[in-house]
Formats: structure tokens, C-alpha cells, sequence
């Protein structure tokens, strides 16, 4: 049966259970921490490296039709400290009405997305064998954007897909002190970005933290 032979009633039912919980946090950590993320990535321009996704049996792999940017997998200090103080205050997890967990785990990936880089539809949970990669269940993804004044950049909204292939994308802008936070099973993508000419620094930044056990 089709969705358009379906009942209106039940329709409507199956797309509000396709709609995944999402929350969005302006101004989240204050500009001083999003300046000091941009500074930090660009005095780390060397150690970005070009982003690889994981796919059935295969923990890391570079594949430029499924994903472009540059990531850096590194230490971050005070910043990621910083963070997690803010993240541990607020929330997050009633907010998207999930159960909190007890010591949770957290995993840090700082990215930059430049000229013509995207990352196609995609969740953040790793299935079946594929979980031993990770070494722990992630349950909830946040993303926290940040850019230098007068970045030359545009595109790279992040859209949140229904689950099942229902409902109404949602499009959320990549703003500056913006965090988003949902469930790493949500299906989600990144739309590419142009930034013609304009230098490292001036990129799309973007920390993920993903929160499991």
C-alpha cells in the first residue's frame, strides 16, 4: 500500500512517530568559546585530515561521494573541558525526552567543511559487529557550530530526515554559537558548502560530541 492509499488518521499518526525529538541552543557557550574554537582550529590546520565514514566491517574508510571535510581527532584541551561543564548542566537529555545515563561517555570530533564539502544522509550508531569499532552505544549527538566573523562560507545546513522516509525535513542553520542536539539514531545530512577562495580559517566549524555508555 502506498502512502497516499493510506488512511488520513493513520497517516498522520506514522509521520509524528517518523519525527525524531531535536532541540536547538543559541548561544550556547558565548562567542568567546566560539572565537576560541576557531583560533584553535586554525592554529591546528595541519593536523585536519580528510574525513572517512564506516561501513559494514570496514571501521574506517575514505569515500568522497559519501562524505567531504577535514576533521581533526585530536586532544582539546581546556575547550573540550569547557565544554562538558556547559553540556553537563543542561539537560540535554530530558530535553529530548530520553532517559539520562548514569557516567556517560563522551567522544569529541571537530570538522571543518570547506568548499564543496558535504556529508550525505547518515546516522551516528554503529549496528551488529560494526559496534566493536566504537567500543561504547551512542545515544545522543550534539553539534556545536562556529565560524569567525565575515566567514565566506554558505550552505552546510544540517537537515534532520523523519525516520522511515516520513515526515517533513527539518533545516537548521549552521549559526554561529548554535548548538544541536538529538538521537544519534536520527537520519541526518549536511548540505555542501561553497566557499570559493576564502582561506581555512574562515570554514565551517563544527564540534560534535556524542553522549553513550
Amino acid at each position: 500500500m502506498s502512502h497516499s492509499d493510506e488512511p488520513e488518521a493513520a497517516s498522520k499518526v506514522k509521520s509524528a512517530i517518523a519525527e525524531v525529538p531535536l532541540h536547538v541552543a543559541d548561544g550556547f557557550m558565548g562567542e568567546d568559546f566560539a572565537a576560541d574554537l576557531c583560533s584553535f582550529a586554525a592554529a591546528n590546520e595541519a593536523e585536519f585530515k580528510r574525513a572517512v565514514v564506516t561501513r559494514p566491517n570496514v571501521a574506517r574508510e575514505l569515500d568522497l561521494a559519501t562524505r567531504r571535510s577535514f576533521t581533526f581527532e585530536g586532544d582539546l584541551g581546556e575547550l573540550g573541558e569547557r565544554f562538558m561543564e556547559r553540556v553537563h548542566g543542561a539537560g540535554l537529555f530530558e530535553k529530548l525526552a530520553m532517559e539520562p545515563v548514569e557516567n556517560p561517555h563522551h567522544e569529541f570530533l571537530l570538522s571543518a567543511h570547506r568548499d564543496g564539502d558535504f556529508f550525505t544522509p547518515h546516522t551516528d550508531i554503529t549496528v551488529s559487529d560494526n559496534r566493536s569499532f566504537l567500543g561504547y552505544d551512542r545515544l545522543v549527538t550534539l553539534t556545536y557550530y562556529a565560524h569567525v566573523p565575515g566567514a565566506r562560507f554558505a550552505g552546510g545546513e544540517l537537515v534532520m530526515h523523519g525516520l522511515f522516509g516520513r515526515g517533513e525535513p527539518r533545516v537548521i542553520e549552521p549559526a554561529n554559537d548554535r548548538l544541536v542536539a538529538f538521537p544519534s539514531f536520527a537520519p541526518h545530512e549536511v548540505r555542501k558548502v561553497a566557499q570559493p577562495g576564502a582561506p581555512f580559517a574562515e570554514a565551517r566549524f563544527a564540534l560534535t560530541c556524542w553522549i553513550g555508555r
